[in-house]
């Protein structure tokens, strides 16, 4: 049987007892967890209601529960000082859904509902703050000023804005929403970071009479993350004929596949990708390290090795002494970040937590292991494929530029592996995993490779960059295999690079088939111009 609700179900209804009131706000905070009642509405039939969505201070997930008419569940406020609300909903058989019915409540100093734990957005976010209500004592005004700071630091408070007037009838509690733009904020601060930025959050509510301003920061820590770009993540997209544009922001981005060397089940492979708003756009200020800086200013280049597993491609952009946070960017800029266990700035070793809601869900962990001075980075997916990154150039209570090591993926004998440069610190070679029938020294990161062994080489010319200094940019790169026809491990170029006069991207040439990519640039800048 088949049943069609025609109606929306009426909002469900929230109690939270005798104390605690709709728009109400109690001086002295509980002793344990407040227990509230949600009922479904009491219509039968079609349109009765079978589930029953609650979510608790803005929280994304719900908690959903089986309900019939006129049933009650149960739901918890936590007992923490602040504001605290409840949104549910009912839905019918056929997902026709009621209104949200809206319960707000309060004790103690003053709390955010939104941004919630680990928001993360490429600009704005939705602010919403209850605080207590003014008394007769407070005759006039409450004005409520919005702050940030970068996360894990003691740094002073920065106002996002002016303040805004946010009385309300007395007794009664002092809601404010709004909305902080954190890109402009950063930027107004002179923050140009190409990673994701950590901020903390807060909001301050100023009372006619009090001294002292009552700040959401006293009762409960607030954190959100500003992330570069607006690709993935549901951001919208448009598709143009070299690459995609970002709708939210018209960023372009672009990625090239380079070399593909078939390895053992999976191929070797290296990518470059450009993203138009990273950073500033003047070439002086492009990122100079010698994992994903040597195609120059403009270009990321990702080192993916197997192009199956592993998460060697990803930048990795180490801000553990600025907020804490070690991210890891893909292509596209979408980020997983991670943060220091104890969400402060420091070198500290150990499991990294989860510093946004994305990289939460992405069933990917980080842990940093060995010592402070001389850390190598795990990053372990679901599967548990771990991809190793190690320090160009160890030391402590410093960022550092990470370069992979080594992807390692369950069931498989061996590993893929990365050679380098020790004096430039640029990786050299890329190695797929051993065959069956190899030991663990024929195919090394550097010398001769045995029969059998399959890797890229590449190859590096020492140029001048926009800041005067000498750096490495990458010129060729070769596929090394066995010949059966000459019985000997070759070497072949696949694919040539050349550069402007900024070090810049100017020429890409597969080998094979004499054809180029040519790469135009607009004025000294990082932004591409044309692509030809």
């Amino acid at each position: 049987m088949i049943k069609t609700a025609q109606a929306t179900p009426a909002k469900p209804t929230i109690t939270c007892g005798s104390t605690y009131t709709n728009g109400g706000w109690v001086q002295t905070p509980p002793s344990a967890d407040v227990t509230c009642t949600v009922t479904a509405p009491a219509t039968t039939g079609n349109n009765q209601a079978i589930q029953l969505d609650a979510r608790i201070d803005g929280n994304v997930k719900a908690e959903i529960h089986t309900v019939t008419a006129g049933k009650s569940v149960t739901v918890k406020l936590p007992k923490t000082e602040g504001g605290h609300q409840i949104r549910a909903r009912v839905y019918t058989a056929s997902r026709l859904g009621s209104d949200a019915a809206v319960f707000a409540t309060g004790w103690g100093g003053p709390s955010l509902l939104s941004p919630g734990p680990l928001a993360a957005s490429n600009g704005k976010f939705q602010v919403q703050a209850m605080a207590p209500p003014r008394t007769a004592s407070e005759t006039t005004a409450v004005t409520a000023q919005m702050q940030w700071r970068l996360a894990g630091t003691n740094d002073a408070w920065t106002n996002a804005g002016t303040a805004t007037n946010v009385t309300a009838p007395l007794n009664q509690q002092v809601k404010f929403t709004s909305t902080f733009d954190a890109a402009a904020a950063l930027a107004a601060a002179g923050n140009t970071s190409r990673a994701p930025v950590r901020m903390q959050f807060q909001v301050c509510f100023s009372y006619t009479g009090v001294s002292a301003p009552s700040c959401t920061g006293q009762t409960q820590e607030s954190v959100l993350v500003r992330i570069p770009h607006a690709f993935g993540g549901g951001y919208p997209t448009t598709d143009v004929e070299a690459g995609q544009v970002a709708l939210y922001t018209g960023e372009f981005q672009t990625t090239a596949t380079d070399v593909t060397v078939p390895g053992y089940g999976s191929n070797l492979t290296l990518e470059r990708s450009h993203l138009s708003y990273t950073g500033t756009g003047d070439v002086k200020a492009w990122p100079t390290d010698p994992v994903t800086g040597v195609f120059g200013p403009g270009f990321t280049a990702n080192l993916e090795g197997d192009d199956a597993v592993g998460l060697a491609g990803m930048d990795v952009i180490d801000q553990r002494m600025s907020d804490g946070t070690i991210a890891l960017l893909d292509e596209e800029g979408e980020a997983l970040v991670f943060v220091n266990a104890t969400g402060k700035t420091g070198t500290v070793v150990g499991a990294l937590a989860p510093g946004t809601e994305d990289t939460e869900l992405s069933g990917v962990s980080a842990t940093l292991t060995g010592t402070a001075a001389a850390p190598s980075l795990v990053v372990t997916e679901s599967d548990g494929t771990k991809t190793t990154f190690v320090p160009v150039t160890g030391g402590a209570s410093k960022n550092l530029d990470w370069r992979p090591a080594s992807i390692a993926e369950p069931g498989q004998a061996g590993s893929t592996t990365f050679g380098h440069n020790p004096t430039t610190g640029v990786v050299t070679r890329i190695v797929a995993p051993l065959p069956d029938g190899l030991s663990g020294t024929a195919c090394p990161t550097s010398g001769t490779l045995q029969p059998g062994c399959r890797a890229i080489d590449l190859s590096y010319t020492t140029v001048t960059d926009p800041n005067g200094k000498q750096v490495q940019r990458l010129t060729q790169v070769s596929a090394v295999m066995y010949n059966a026809g000459t019985k000997t491990v070759e070497s072949q170029p696949v694919t040539r690079y050349t550069y402007d006069s900024l070090s810049r991207l100017s020429t890409v040439t597969d080998v094979r088939s004499n054809l180029s990519t040519t790469y135009t640039w607009e004025g000294s800048t990082t932004r591409i111009k044309t692509i030809t």
